[in-house]
């Protein structure tokens, strides 16, 4: 089968050939966006500056995108047309993907039907109301002060923020310019282990009951009422908050400093579509303080894993210059953890820049990578925040803004289940 394409004018006007080399700033070690611009298309420009550069050159190779392996299979190519996989990333993420995630949940049935009609926006919340010709106030019953659109009513009211914060999630909602409900749970769920994924669902279900109890009943419950409802919902339970645990509960997950004489890192990064790339790292000693922190901002909006390998290669990075030589890295991203402990890497772009991280990582004594849940991953989260307000910025010596209340609850829980378990 031919497939015709149109080159674009601008290409038709290029003199003398050009290699992917000759677009490479190597002093940087970044697209060189100037003459880019200058020779391709808008879209073809977005494109390549997505790509993200190894830091040694490797040997060209194809790779397939419609495969998490990144090598062609027949299936693979109706694969992607039946789920328009070409569209499926973080600002727009495939309905068959969602739909797998949720319905493979272990949480009740109704906790996963209402998730699934919360991303088709078919959950009654006033707007919704409003527009299919139902007279009636659009201003949110809860706080008062937005309209009640489906994504204020489970994510962005500030009625609701401090329930998703005080979950055993700690999600601090924060949603990008142009970033929708089901962008948010797309990139959230592709961070969490399946436990955490049950309790995103289980949560979103207990806001909306909770919202109706008041509009109907005129009953508030509190956020940690909504948080037990949400918990009876799982199936398989996550892990206990405080004030909940027995002598036979496993220990709810927080941040724990590393053993003496190591450093701890924890990393992150923040896509926005218009903005770019943010990186944030923060490393930490045995005592819980804060050694150095850094914001990092790239131009490119990259995949969410590819931002998240991008960022565990920086904070490597830094660990080399600071001429730290034993070094514990946490990371939120699932995805990343799981490429980095892969014996043999896939054919992708991530498995490039996760191979730079280990080549780096072989300068030091000792390097390890481990999956932690989001709320441990707090004080990285922000940081990876603020590279869109400070770009590239280092704190040594003192706490990044924003921080301090975060990096003194990682050392008050980290101390007291130590004491509780001793």
């Amino acid at each position: 089968m031919l497939v015709q394409r149109t080159i674009p004018e601008s290409s038709l006007s290029i003199r003398q050939p050009v290699l992917v080399s000759d677009l490479i700033l190597r002093d940087s070690n970044e697209w060189d966006s100037q003459r880019i611009s200058e020779i391709f298309t808008q879209p073809e420009v977005d494109m390549i500056m997505k790509i993200p550069l190894p830091l040694q050159a490797i040997e060209d190779k194809l790779m397939w995108s419609h495969t998490k392996q990144g090598n062609y299979t027949v299936k693979s190519p109706h694969h992607a047309i039946l789920f328009n996989s070409d569209e499926a990333s973080s600002s727009n993420p495939s309905p068959h993907s969602l739909w797998t995630k949720i319905w493979g949940a272990e949480t009740q049935p109704r906790c996963k039907e209402f998730m699934w009609r919360t991303i088709q926006n078919a959950i009654p919340v006033k707007l919704n109301l409003f527009r299919r010709g139902i007279p009636t106030d659009l201003t949110c019953p809860l706080c008062g002060e937005a309209q009640e659109s489906t994504c204020h009513a489970i994510l962005t009211c500030p009625e609701v923020r401090s329930i998703w914060f005080l979950s055993p999630l700690g999600l601090h909602i924060n949603l990008g310019e142009g970033m929708d409900l089901r962008s948010w749970l797309d990139l959230t769920l592709s961070s969490l282990p399946e436990i955490g994924q049950n309790w995103v669902f289980s949560v979103a279900w207990a806001i909306w009951k909770r919202r109706n109890l008041w509009v109907f009943d005129q009953k508030r419950l509190t956020p940690e009422q909504v948080i037990n409802q949400a918990s009876s919902m799982n199936i398989s339970e996550a892990e206990p908050r405080e004030g909940h645990m027995n002598q036979n509960s496993p220990i709810p997950p927080r941040w724990k400093p590393p053993r003496p004489g190591a450093f701890k890192a924890n990393f992150d990064a923040s896509v926005h579509e218009d903005t770019g790339t943010g990186l944030g790292a923060i490393f930490r000693n045995h005592e819980g303080k804060a050694i150095i922190a850094s914001s990092f901002h790239l131009r490119a909006a990259y995949e969410p894993a590819i931002a998240e390998a991008l960022s565990l290669r920086r904070t490597i990075n830094m660990a080399k210059d600071e001429n730290f030589r034993i070094i514990e890295l946490e990371s939120d991203c699932l995805q990343l953890v799981q490429a980095w402990d892969r014996s043999v890497p896939h054919n992708n772009y991530l498995a490039s820049i996760v191979q730079d991280c280990k080549d780096l990582s072989s300068f030091l004594d000792s390097c390890s990578l481990k999956h932690c849940s989001r709320n441990i991953n707090g004080v990285a989260d922000h940081l990876a925040k603020l590279a869109f307000v400070y770009q590239d910025h280092f704190w040594v010596g003192n706490d990044p803004p924003g921080t301090s209340l975060l990096l003194q609850q990682d050392v008050v829980c980290c101390t007291r289940f130590e004491v509780s378990t001793s």
